[in-house]
Order: structure tokens, then C-alpha cells, then sequence
């Protein structure tokens, strides 16, 4: 399974990380972080913080080796549009987004909207993987019953 999980603050998101390679199993994860660029400034004013953006991607790739992980970085004005777009180029099987409250900024827009018209399916992550005792999956069929067992299965492992 491709994963392209969806990381803004290198250092406080590692278990986004953590949770993607799990769901990947023996996949790709490719670490995708957008800095917005907002007002008059150009996108090209963004490139030192887009190459420390990079290092701190790269660094956390180094903590799971062994694994087929690659990061990119995107300098857009919107940092959810820029995602929507490498989700399109990427056409990974499931994007990973971290939760943060209703109505709180993430990428630049609230969780509802990523929720609305996401561009893949879509896991909204809270906490690490490795800490998880049990794993519930209610389902009661549906549409997404299947990728809903599946993913549990490979948090499982």
C-alpha cells in the first residue's frame, strides 16, 4: 500500500510517521510537508525554510530504516491545495492527516474540509500506534468495511 502522510511540524508529528509505516506494511511512505507562503512574499522567499523543512523530513526517515520512505516538500500559497495536488501526482492508496479539533487550522484549512472532498481515502490519526493495547473496528458494512479491516489489520501487526 502507498501512503503519503501529510506532516507540518517534523519534530511534534513523528507518530504520524510511526502510523503510516504501519498502515504501508511493505509500501511506500512518502512524507509530504507544505509551507505556506501568504501575502505579497514569493514563493521562491520560502526556499531556506523548504530546505530545513527537508532535513527535518530526512531525519525522520532515519528512524525507520529498513523501510521505503521519501519526503517532499511543496512551497504553495494554500498548504492544503498543495497536498491535494501531490496526492494527485502521488495516487497513493490512503492519505494520513493528523487530528486536531474542529475549526483548528491544519494545512491551511480545518479538518472539515479535508474531510468534505478529501482526494484519496483518508485516515485521521490521534496518537502512536505502538501504544495501543487493543484495536476496535466497528463496521457494519458499507462502503468503506473493508479498507476499515484492513487498516486495523496493519496496526495490528
Amino acid at each position: 500500500m502507498k501512503v503519503v502522510v501529510a506532516i507540518s511540524d517534523p519534530e511534534r508529528e513523528s507518530g504520524l510517521l510511526e502510523t503510516a509505516a504501519a498502515l504501508a506494511g511493505d509500501g511506500e511512505v512518502v512524507l509530504a510537508s507544505a509551507i505556506e507562503v501568504t501575502g505579497d512574499a514569493t514563493l521562491a522567499s520560502a526556499q531556506p525554510e523548504a530546505r530545513a523543512r527537508r532535513r527535518a523530513l530526512d531525519a525522520l526517515t532515519g528512524e525507520l530504516p529498513g523501510r521505503h520512505l521519501r519526503s517532499l516538500v511543496i512551497v504553495a500559497r494554500v498548504a492544503w491545495d498543495a497536498i491535494r495536488e501531490a496526492c494527485a501526482t502521488e495516487r497513493p492508496d490512503l492519505l494520513v492527516v493528523g487530528w486536531r479539533r474542529p475549526g483548528w487550522d491544519v494545512l491551511g484549512t480545518t479538518i472539515e474540509a479535508i474531510l468534505r472532498q478529501p482526494p484519496c481515502d483518508l485516515a485521521v490519526v490521534k496518537g502512536r500506534p505502538a501504544r495501543a493495547k487493543r484495536i476496535l473496528v466497528p463496521v457494519r458494512g458499507g462502503r468503506y468495511a473493508q479498507l476499515a479491516a484492513r487498516l486495523g489489520i496493519e496496526l495490528a501487526r
